[in-house]
């Protein structure tokens, strides 16, 4: 009877291990599953936010003009005029009674925007900025010099001859009023009436992390808010979107979404408004080498506007008015320093507080 005891204890155990056992592979089983449907779970929820991202970022910023493209005529967009300019002095016949963007390719050619390039690039190779973003003012003679500004005429003094030449600031001049005439045309301006503002200047950008708020580039602002005297802003391209430099595009920032236009030097664009709310972006690596060209970008008045900035290229700006003309030409570069990468942002004028390049009232 003792033995037959054993026995069954032996047995009920052993029932009770193999109860535990497969109680054991079960919750194993249902672990892995939930593990496995959690897995999945978090990739469809990633999956569904990436595609929300990349769909809103997508909706947000139309191109009004690709790199791709070449203009023969000038190409606008009406906008309305903004209220605030009710509380700015109004000059007959210059004060936007009409505004847009517009962006044209045929103001200068190819040669011009090279020489206009290599104008700059000499300049700018005297010094530049510690940060990322440098100009050079022909008018007022401001150079950027490390953290600071200094008068490159007085610095440099005789030895400026052998930087700029008489053939540089003749076609310096030629292109302004060009500009100018584009402006005037474009918005129903008695040219006689309009006057160049400040500043003007050729900018280099490029990567380096800011120095000092005037390597600040990218933050939303209004150029007749932060100048003044600008009512037009225009901005020439003397470098290539997508081929000299990444990012760099200038952005109008819209109620509705962000509106932009892709910078060229070939044929050189031209881009000038009236001015609206803008900002750059940071500069990004530029894609696999190709040729430069150059481009003309648009106008506008008093609507918001952005610019996102390439790794590398160049810019000139000018302005003022009784009506005023204010502008950019501006050179963004990917590499480090200013003097090594003027080819990949173009120049930009600015209509009334906005604009790329080059800027007219």
């Amino acid at each position: 009877m003792t033995v037959q005891r054993r026995r069954i204890n032996k047995s009920s155990e052993s029932s009770d291990i193999d109860k535990k056992i497969k109680r054991g592979n079960s919750q194993r089983k249902a672990s892995s599953w939930r593990h496995n449907v959690s897995i999945l779970m978090m990739l469809g929820a990633s999956g569904f936010v990436s595609w929300i991202y990349f769909t809103w970022t997508d909706d947000l910023t139309h191109t009004l003009v690709s790199s791709g493209e070449i203009l023969t005529q000038p190409r606008v967009f009406t906008v309305d005029c903004s209220e605030d300019y009710k509380k700015y002095k109004v000059f007959p016949g210059c004060t936007p009674t009409k505004c847009g963007r517009a962006i044209s390719d045929n103001v200068v050619t190819l040669e011009e925007a090279r020489k206009l390039r290599r104008l700059a690039e000499q300049g700018l190779s005297l010094a530049g900025s510690d940060g990322g973003a440098s100009i050079l003012d022909l008018h007022s003679g401001a150079l950027s010099m490390g953290e600071q500004f200094v008068n490159v005429y007085r610095y440099f003094k005789e030895q400026i001859r052998d930087v700029f030449t008489e053939e540089d600031f003749l076609l310096y001049s030629d292109v302004r009023g060009r500009i100018q005439k584009a402006i005037a045309e474009t918005f129903g301006l008695d040219f006689s009436k309009m006057y160049l503002t400040k500043p003007t200047f050729f900018s280099r950008i490029n990567s380096s992390s800011a120095k000092t708020t005037h390597d600040e580039y990218w933050h939303p602002h209004i150029d007749k808010e932060t100048y003044g005297s600008f009512d037009y802003t225009s901005l020439l391209y003397l470098s290539d979107y997508g081929v000299d430099f990444g990012g760099g595009r200038f952005v109008f920032m819209d109620s509705s979404s962000n509106r932009t236009v892709e910078p060229r030097a070939d044929p050189s664009a031209l881009q000038y408004w009236s001015t609206p709310p803008s900002s750059q972006d940071p500069l990004t690596p530029p894609p696999p080498s190709a040729p430069i060209p150059a481009r003309v970008k648009s106008f506008e008045s008093l609507p918001p506007a952005l610019n996102e900035l390439g790794d590398s290229g160049l810019a000139a700006t000018a302005g003022k008015c009784s009506c005023s003309l204010g502008g950019r030409m501006e050179v963004l570069s990917l590499s480090v320093d200013y003097p090594s990468g003027l080819a990949d942002e173009p120049v930009i004028f600015t209509k009334t507080g906005e604009a790329r390049q080059i800027s007219a009232c």
